[in-house]
């Protein structure tokens, strides 16, 4: 997966990086693997659809990097597959929220 090699070639230049999913046990697994290859990542289960997870992801990442990250990759992006005609009004909010309001946020 995209993400995992991000990780990893950061890491491998020395990077100390702070990873996401949405998915806890994604996260740990991964977290346990980049650990035993040495590599310095921490991180979070954290769904950045939602403004609260969001809120904590970024307390939490500023206190571990003294305020100061020198980068952010914002690798979410959702789509509803169906016909525009058939959208409600919440399919759109998710994916408005997910991909534009969450990078605003996060940025």
């Amino acid at each position: 997966m995209i993400r995992h090699a991000i990780v990893e070639e950061l890491a491998r230049l020395g990077a100390t990086v702070y990873a996401r999913s949405r998915n806890e046990i994604e996260i740990n697994e991964c977290l346990k693997d980049w650990k035993s290859k040495g590599f310095r990542v921490a991180g979070l289960a954290c769904n950045v659809s939602s403004k609260s997870e969001r809120e904590k992801l970024m307390l939490t990442v500023s206190s571990l990097f003294n305020s100061k990250l020198n980068i952010l990759i914002n690798n979410v992006g959702t789509n509803i597959t169906k016909p525009t005609v058939d959208y409600i009004v919440e399919d759109f909010s998710f994916m408005m929220t997910t991909n534009v309001e969450s990078a605003h946020h996060l940025s």
